[in-house]
């Protein structure tokens, strides 16, 4: 689920010409579906696919329509939890990339890889690419576990929306 797209495919080339037609691109999103247990959105995902792939490039909009919809609950600050702006380093267009892939609520962002979150800001070109989300999951998940006093500390604590001591 967390391994970059770019490292299954050099696994797929090393492996040889028996390799050639298959098409890493949709394999985190199945492993993130198993991993998390959503074996129904997974089915329903894999059904979608056409020979695993996502040909019409609408995968991340069809798993956000099929996804289960949760409460939306309001932070003592009056953030909604649908709210990614929250989050430090999260502007409203980046916000709005993260909810065309899927990722629409601080528990969806809780439960991302780094590295699919760099994904997404990576295709979305130049603009967004050097965004460093590497604590965007944790404030996302201090949020939708509630734990308000922690959030606000550990937004204190971070330098420009990143670990100092990070490296």
């Amino acid at each position: 689920a967390t391994t970059p797209i770019e490292r299954l495919q050099e696994i797929l080339t090393a492996g040889g010409s028996s390799f050639a037609l298959a098409r890493p691109e949709t394999w985190p999103t199945q492993a993130a579906l198993l991993v998390n247990g959503e074996t129904t959105r997974f089915e329903t995902y894999i059904a979608y696919l056409t020979a695993g792939a996502d040909t019409d490039g609408r995968g991340a909009a069809y798993l956000a329509e099929s996804a289960p919809r949760r409460a939306v609950f309001m932070s003592p600050a009056g953030r909604s939890s649908d709210d990614l702006t929250a989050v430090e380093g999260i502007g409203p267009k980046i916000s709005d990339l993260l909810k065309a892939a899927g990722i629409n609520d601080w528990y969806d962002l809780s439960t991302q890889s780094i590295e699919r979150i760099s994904e997404i800001l990576q295709a979305a070109g130049s603009k967004f690419a050097p965004h460093n989300p590497t604590t965007w999951p944790k404030q996302a998940g201090l949020l939708s576990e509630q734990k308000w006093d922690e959030f606000e500390a550990y937004k204190e604590y971070l330098v420009a929306g990143r670990d100092p001591n990070a490296s």
